[in-house]
């Protein structure tokens, strides 16, 4: 079963897998990011039952995104006919931000 676990993990009783660890992950892949070999990286490439470590960027995924958005380079979405893409003109650099949002509420913990 899926659920919001505690900050120390799932218990027994509670669900099996965490949502948040899920999703977090999942963003990950929605931002670019392909699964690392680094275990305990947010995108490694396998979860555990009552895991919420992925909940957090590791500084493998930071460094992932850093090289996909660079930090001197702005992202803007770009609308093609195929759908939309991020784009290296000038922009936002939206998606970065909130990640660097997520990296820093986990310092701040």
């Amino acid at each position: 079963p899926f659920g919001e676990c505690a900050d120390t993990g799932c218990s027994d009783s509670g669900p099996r897998v965490d949502l948040r660890n899920v999703a977090t992950h999942e963003f990950g892949h929605f931002l670019g990011l392909a699964h690392s070999d680094v275990e305990g990286a947010t995108m490694y490439c396998a979860a555990y039952s009552r895991d919420v470590s992925k909940r957090y960027l590791g500084q493998d995924d930071i460094d992932g995104l850093c090289a996909v958005y660079p930090p001197e380079q702005e992202t803007v979405i770009v609308k093609r006919r195929d759908g939309c893409a991020l784009g290296g003109e000038a922009g936002g650099g939206l998606a970065f931000a909130l990640l660097m949002l997520l990296a820093g509420r986990r310092r701040r913990r």
